[in-house]
């Protein structure tokens, strides 16, 4: 700590940092001596240990060679800040000399041999596990002994996985490694007293990712894949989500708002910027405290940990992906729970600039996808009433296509393509299943009439399975722009106003429908209030009835509203009274609703006199 200070190796406070004063950011030093030092003693002590190193002099020249590079990086980035790009050409540097010691990714990673060509996957895959690892620690090295916790967990992990395996060697090296960790971990958990710094976190990774290597290149199990993947699972999963939410961050409808969509090398550029998003930070937001939110993330290591000893131990295909399950269950859940509006592709409106630009714009790919969806449904209907086994998948019969000929020509000729997506209803639905049916109907009528192996078809399951799938899909595409674009309405940030609609009817509906389709309008939608008794409880248009008027006062103050939008024509004046008066006392304000038609006069012009519907959410 005193060295810290004295060399300038500190850790100054900024806005994404949790810390409020100068720390000393050296702690990679200690455990590196502790560790050196426990190695030297285990050379003496237990002999396969001196062995390994007197019988393979280059193997443990390059594997110190490649430590001590990385190490000595860490001490230069605590006191000079780095480039990222320097420090991940160094980087590479101490991987490649890994990789040259026997440290590979290969077996069950790939289970064929490519000659020479094995080289071009194993090298970049090498790389990429081992730096990829590496920076994970660095990354989740966020919080007052999170980081070296969770090192001590997966050391812990890998150890008895090494014991399961006959591997003692390096079960011992990975407690003395643990050893070493918890030494200094008395120093840095809450509060702490010094950070780990880039000496530590990238030392502590680059170790973890070595000896994980060693139980993908020693196993040629397809399950023994999950085991280094769950040992590391935190800091595996903390640097996929980061990655995976920066990437979505750039393409969401926000984010094109404010400036054109981003070329490859400024989304490659945005993927590795930091911010203060992580799982960590994210738990802070949710309400944990510092020393909760790193005992669960201690806990989630440990179950991850667990998964992979569990896997490792039993060796079997089928416990195997029973245990992956239920963790990939625990991780989806969890990533809900963290609430990154990033994550949520379906509600944070990612995927409707692309439908828009796909399906809108260029209207060949929706006849292409169409066309996709007919093959398809002639397909799914015939392995599903005669099986796969003789079913020509790789080359067309000329039954096959004849009936789908004859289905696009109707689909096309009945005006299919007429509708906007955009604006997709109950209407264009019931059009789609008078045409879809037309069409259908029709190749079932050629294939009678002309005998075309109608034995093979089923006839009715056939062509009902038929019917089945391409109303799914050719609806299905249809529906999805409007559909997201209703959760995005729906699940949209940072509106203004929370509004409580009065009246679950016809008008309510259409009140809500404009509130989420206008987008000038700042409001959020609650949900509904009605006096009817046999409404409440229920949904209407996916958002829930809460009641009559009396239960005003606390949905006033449970769900913080802002407004209360009147739609019914037909409420008493007494309730309209009490309305006003809570909402008053609350400091909620009362709107009317208004869908009227107004006749407009004949002008000077000489224009006819016509009728105007307005739809005003605020009257």
């Amino acid at each position: 700590m005193q060295l810290a200070f004295r060399v300038g190796a500190t850790d100054k406070p900024d806005q994404r940092k949790i810390h409020k004063k100068i720390m000393p950011r050296m702690g990679g030093l200690a455990i590196f001596i502790s560790f050196s030092i426990s190695l030297i003693l285990l050379f003496f002590e237990y002999p396969p240990f001196h062995v390994l190193i007197t019988q393979n002099p280059i193997f443990f020249f390059l594997v110190c060679i490649s430590f001590l590079t990385v190490f000595l990086l860490g001490i230069w980035d605590d006191i000079h800040a780095l480039k990222p790009g320097l420090k991940f050409l160094v980087q590479w540097f101490a991987a490649t000399l890994l990789y040259l010691a026997g440290f590979q990714l290969n077996n069950a990673i790939i289970p064929i041999d490519l000659g020479a060509f094995q080289f071009l996957l194993n090298y970049p895959l090498t790389i990429i596990w081992i730096i990829g690892i590496t920076n994970a620690f660095n990354l989740i090295d966020g919080l007052d002994g999170l980081a070296a916790g969770i090192a001590t967990i997966a050391a812990i992990t890998i150890s008895i996985i090494s014991v399961i395996k006959g591997d003692y060697l390096s079960s011992i090296i990975m407690l003395l490694f643990m050893g070493s960790i918890l030494g200094f971990l008395k120093y840095n958990f809450h509060p702490a007293k010094i950070f780990l710094g880039d000496s530590g976190s990238l030392f502590i990774g680059l170790l973890l990712a070595l000896f994980s290597i060693e139980h993908f290149s020693k196993s040629t199990t397809v399950y023994s894949l999950f085991i280094p993947i769950l040992a590391l699972g935190l800091p595996v999963l903390d640097t996929l989500v980061s990655m995976f939410r920066r990437f979505i961050k750039s393409y969401l409808p926000e984010s094109l708002q404010k400036k054109k969509a981003p070329t490859l090398r400024e989304t490659l550029h945005n993927i590795f910027l930091p911010d203060k998003s992580h799982i960590h930070h994210q738990l802070l937001t949710r309400g944990f405290s510092h020393k909760g939110t790193v005992m669960v993330m201690y806990l989630v290591s440990l179950v991850y940990g667990t998964g992979a000893i569990l896997i490792a131990y039993f060796q079997s295909r089928q416990i195997s992906l029973v245990i992956s399950f239920f963790l990939l269950t625990f991780t989806l859940i969890g990533i809900h729970k963290l609430k990154y509006r990033e994550v949520s592709i379906l509600r944070n409106g990612f995927f409707i600039p692309l439908l828009e630009e796909l399906l809108i714009k260029h209207r060949i790919i929706n006849h292409l996808l169409d066309i996709l969806f007919v093959w398809i449904s002639f397909v799914g209907a015939y392995i599903l009433v005669n099986g796969s086994g003789d079913f020509p998948l790789y080359h067309f019969q000329s039954e096959m296509v004849i009936i789908c000929l004859i289905q696009i020509v109707f689909l096309s000729t009945m005006g299919l393509y007429k509708e906007s997506i955009k604006q997709f209803g109950i209407g264009d639905i019931l059009q789609l299943l008078r045409k879809i049916s037309i069409a259908v109907f029709a190749s079932l009528m050629v294939t009678i009439t002309f005998n075309l192996n109608t034995s093979q078809y089923g006839i009715l399951s056939f062509w009902l399975l038929d019917f089945y799938f391409m109303i799914t899909l050719v609806i299905g595409l249809r529906i999805a722009h409007p559909v997201l674009n209703y959760l995005f309405e729906r699940y949209r940030t940072g509106q203004k106003k929370r509004v409580l609609i009065y009246g679950a009817d016809k008008k309510g509906i259409l009140a809500l429908h404009n509130m989420l389709t206008s987008l000038s309008n700042q409001v959020t939608p609650i949900g509904f209030m009605d006096d009817n008794p046999e409404l409440e409880g229920h949904l209407a248009d996916g958002y829930p009835i809460f009641g009559g008027h009396w239960k005003l006062p606390r949905l006033l103050k449970t769900y913080n509203i802002n407004q209360i939008l009147i739609t019914t024509e037909t409420i008493k004046p007494i309730v309209f009274e009490r309305i006003e008066l809570i909402a008053k006392r609350h400091g909620a304000s009362v709107q009317l609703f208004h869908v009227y038609t107004e006749e407009v006069s004949s002008t000077s012009d000489g224009y006819q006199s016509f009728s105007v519907t307005n739809h005003s959410l605020y009257g």
